[in-house]
């Protein structure tokens, strides 16, 4: 018995593909798993899994590929694991207000591990003073930015890995 290597997806799929192969005494195998999700034909050395929202908390599945139809000998096993990425998230933080005056505007954002670059984007001539590529960055409103009143800002992710 002999299964793919290690597999590894982002939580914003939703299903994998079993690859499997059983030679020797037996040519056939069963999948099983302790996962929460489907396995579509757990016969068939090639399926698919369907991933649950339980699986992507977890952060893991494991899947075993065991021989069947024996005959006198003993069934052989095969693990697989798959892990699963969790989504990128990033924080902005919470609107604030300043005065007309402020000559600069403090942005402090967030992001959980998957995230590894971000980019910040928002005002109209004015600018970041550190660059606008780190969570925590200082924003120079220009006037256009004063007279509307407000200014919307917004923090991507540009790295995340497998995810999207």
């Amino acid at each position: 018995v002999a299964v793919s290597s290690a597999m590894k997806i982002c939580a914003d799929s939703n299903s994998v593909i079993l690859n499997g192969t059983v030679s020797g005494g037996s040519s056939s195998g069963l999948w099983s798993t302790n996962g929460t999700g489907i396995i579509s034909s757990p016969a068939l050395l090639s399926t698919e899994y369907t991933v649950t929202e339980a699986d992507k908390s977890a952060g893991n599945v494991l899947f075993t590929l065991t021989s069947d139809n024996n005959r006198d000998c003993v069934p052989v096993s095969k693990s697989v694991m798959l892990n699963i990425d969790p989504r990128p998230v990033v924080f902005a933080g919470n609107d604030t207000t300043v005065c007309s005056d402020a000559k600069l505007i403090r942005l402090s954002g967030t992001r959980n591990p998957v995230v590894t670059a971000v980019r910040w984007s928002g005002g109209t001539a004015g600018g970041f003073k550190s660059g606008n590529v780190s969570l925590l960055t200082d924003y120079t409103p220009s006037v256009s930015d004063t007279k509307a009143g407000a200014v919307i800002f917004t923090l991507e992710s540009t790295a995340q890995g497998l995810c999207k």
